[in-house]
């Protein structure tokens, strides 16, 4: 499946929905490629949450914001970045979002990483080049 063309409609649509009325922004690029359907639809899902996320908590008692959305190849695979310049994530592991985003990147066998401060959150999944 194109990742990039899935990945860039999943993006444009939380746009219309849940940035544009809230006065965010979102940015999607990606360098091509294909992975698996599954994979690829994984990965939306994943994308969704974490967008969805930072649109809910990330911005409060701003006006604007940015999320950015990158999917980028390596010669290990891909990295999948999610990253917001809202206010960062408290402490603890995060609430039922971040556990659904960490069961679907265990199912696809990539790793995650979490970095919050104060100019915001950057998550980043690294696939393997054949993902689950």
């Amino acid at each position: 499946m194109d990742a990039p063309v899935h990945l860039a409609k999943v993006c444009a649509e939380l746009c219309a929905a849940h940035l544009a009325p809230r006065g965010l922004f979102c940015e999607f690029r990606s360098d091509p490629g294909l992975l698996p359907r599954e994979a690829c639809q994984t990965l939306a899902l994943i994308v969704v949450e974490l967008v969805t996320n930072a649109a809910k908590h990330a911005f409060e008692g701003r006006v604007s914001g940015r999320i950015r959305v990158a999917l980028l190849r390596t010669e290990a695979g891909w990295i999948c970045q999610v990253a917001d310049n809202g206010c960062g994530l408290g402490a603890g592991p995060g609430g039922d979002g971040m556990r659904l985003v960490r069961g679907l990147a265990r199912g696809l066998g990539a790793d995650l990483r979490v970095h919050s401060d104060s100019a915001g959150v950057i998550v980043s999944l690294s696939l393997p080049d054949d993902p689950a």
